[in-house]
């Protein structure tokens, strides 16, 4: 009896060690993309998927566009802010919000690119509280609370700003609006 006990273990430890091995042995396939390809620079620093699909990467040259198939840049030619994209926020009409190194907000809205405005210090993020103001985190200069983002035409963007003096801190790294309306900001000197 017990030779048949050590039989049945060996073989099931074979049959485990081969399904084991076999799940293991997967492969997985990865495309890469880079300015051959058309992306705009291969220094990627930010990317978001909108409504309909389409991939938005930020880079160190602008801002690119990818349908699965094609790239789209956008440049200041295009009507982007200066300076690297670093931060990308797609809000609920599909308006594509960038915020860049050395302080550019800029706007990709109904096909128009356009600069919002600019400030003088690195945009570190976006978030769109419960009553649809969008806040936007930059380094050095606080953060920027927008009444009405959703305005087509940028002069009419209501924004108020928030520092250090203000009782926030110049230095907001992230902003994160909470389900019960409460907006965080990730700051140098703790969580506000």
């Amino acid at each position: 009896m017990g030779l048949k006990n050590s039989y049945f273990h060996v073989v099931l430890l074979l049959i485990l060690f081969t399904i084991v091995k076999t799940v293991s042995a997967q492969h997985y396939h990865f495309d890469a993309y880079s300015v051959k390809e058309g992306l705009a620079q291969s220094s990627v620093h930010a990317i978001q998927q909108d409504a309909k699909g389409l991939v938005w990467l930020g880079t160190a040259s602008g801002l690119s566009k990818f349908d699965g198939k094609d790239f789209f840049n956008y440049t200041t030619e295009n009507g982007l802010a200066d300076g690297a994209v670093k931060t990308i926020f797609i809000d609920s009409t599909n308006s594509v919000w960038t915020g860049h190194i050395d302080g550019g907000v800029s706007r990709v809205m109904n096909g128009k690119t356009e600069v919002v405005f600019n400030l003088k210090a690195d945009i570190t993020g976006f978030g769109l509280d419960s009553e649809n103001h969008l806040w936007i985190s930059t380094f050095k200069e606080g953060a920027i609370e927008i009444v009405n983002p959703f305005h087509a035409n940028k002069d009419s963007i209501l924004f108020k700003q928030y520092k250090g003096q203000d009782g926030l801190s110049d230095v907001v790294y992230q902003v994160v609006p909470l389900k019960n309306g409460t907006v965080c900001f990730v700051t140098d000197v703790g969580v506000k």
